[in-house]
């Protein structure tokens, strides 16, 4: 029986997309229903599927396959109890978007899925431009497309972006000015740490190292935090008396603190947001997106 619960979850959501999992849904609630009223399942299906499910199983572990086999029922109530415990959080993410414009509630800010497969319940166009020449600054003042981005170097959505701006940034030179404001996101594990890390390498005249570094031990430094960062700027290269002095200064947490109240002026509400001379982009964009939102600026009068 938990088993074409299971099948009734996944193929119905299936059916959704497919005539082929639509009928394979039918045929999953019919068991339920069987089940619940206590008489066999008619179509056959609980059994099918438990066939295929050794079999595939058998190709790669004949041992699991035979442990699956004795204990399938249990099993079964695991995969049952993840899956329910899976479509739970996702109805639990989805009410928060609609609500509040976020997966994970009111006061978060970090990327949402939701924003991107059903346009957002947020506007990126309600977002209002920060303000320019604040921020960690690459490229001449003067270009014709001004590049802004609000970061989080905890968040894997910001990671995500990162080889596509590069490639950008390469492409373009000196055409555009390219300006980053750190934004580190409460709900990601010591991202304020990490945005001080980049801070104090952009001190030392080493913004991108540091900043590569960070990306590179993303998981590490969510999970050590001051540890990670260190290392991090151990392998890019900082004099570490001088980063352990930066970290605790006064001026690198004004210019943390200055991003922070910058982006919370904008209406930021997920990492990373670029503004390309102006516009707002939210969550990580492709190497042809940013391009085309770069040439359509040059493009602009």
């Amino acid at each position: 029986m938990v088993f074409c619960f299971i099948a009734l979850i996944v193929f119905g959501i299936m059916g959704i997309f497919s005539a082929t999992h639509r009928s394979l849904a039918k045929e999953a609630f019919d068991c339920v229903f069987h089940k619940i009223t206590l008489t066999p399942c008619q179509t056959g299906l609980d059994q099918r599927l438990k066939a295929k499910l050794i079999s595939r199983t058998f190709d790669f572990s004949p041992g699991l396959s035979k442990l699956l086999n004795v204990h399938f029922e249990l099993a079964s109530w695991l995969f049952f109890l993840l899956t329910l415990g899976s479509l739970l959080y996702g109805i639990w993410g989805f009410y928060n978007w609609y609500e509040y414009g976020n997966c994970d509630g009111p006061q978060a800010t970090g990327f949402c899925i939701y924003n991107s497969i059903l346009g957002g319940n947020t506007n990126p166009a309600a977002l209002k431009l920060p303000p320019v020449g604040t921020g960690i600054l690459y490229g001449p003042a003067d270009a014709k497309v001004h590049l802004i981005q609000f970061g989080c170097f905890s968040c894997p959505f910001t990671k995500e972006a990162e080889v596509p701006l590069r490639q950008v940034l390469l492409q373009y030179g000196d055409r555009i000015s390219y300006e980053f404001k750190p934004f580190p996101l409460p709900t990601h594990p010591h991202s304020h740490e990490a945005a001080l890390g980049v801070i104090c390498g952009q001190g030392q005249n080493r913004f991108w190292d540091m900043r590569h570094a960070v990306f590179e031990r993303q998981d590490a430094i969510r999970e050590n935090g001051t540890a990670a960062v260190n290392e991090a700027a151990a392998a890019a290269g900082l004099d570490m008396a001088k980063f352990a002095a930066c970290i605790k200064s006064p001026a690198a947490e004004a210019t943390l603190t200055r991003g922070i109240t910058e982006g919370n002026a904008s209406g930021i509400y997920g990492t990373p947001t670029f503004f390309i001379n102006g516009k707002a982009y939210v969550g990580p964009q492709s190497y042809e997106d940013l391009k085309r939102a770069v040439e359509k600026a040059f493009a602009a009068p």
